[in-house]
């Protein structure tokens, strides 16, 4: 997928998911690896694109999987196994 000129690969998509879903949010999840919000939105909106469903719920204020991201997000609470459940 091709974002601003510059090529945006699966791999960098799909750790921007991952990272954003850790962090329940954009800022922090861009300052984690490095790259601008702006670059970490594209590539999220990227694979979205490309799977055609929506990831993320996303407000002004808070970022939360939706139903399809909790069951493709390798880090969501629904793969965790079941002794980790209480430290949700």
């Amino acid at each position: 997928m091709i974002y601003g000129g510059r090529r945006v690969s699966g791999l960098m998509e799909l750790e921007a998911v991952v990272a954003v879903a850790r962090c329940r949010n954009f800022r922090a999840a861009a300052a984690e690896l490095g790259r601008s919000r702006s670059a970490l939105s594209h590539a999220v909106a990227a694979i979205e694109q490309r799977l055609g469903i929506r990831l993320f719920n996303r407000t002004t204020r808070s970022v939360s999987l939706t139903e399809a991201g909790e069951v493709s997000c390798p880090v969501s609470p629904r793969h965790w196994p079941r002794s980790a459940a209480r430290w949700r």
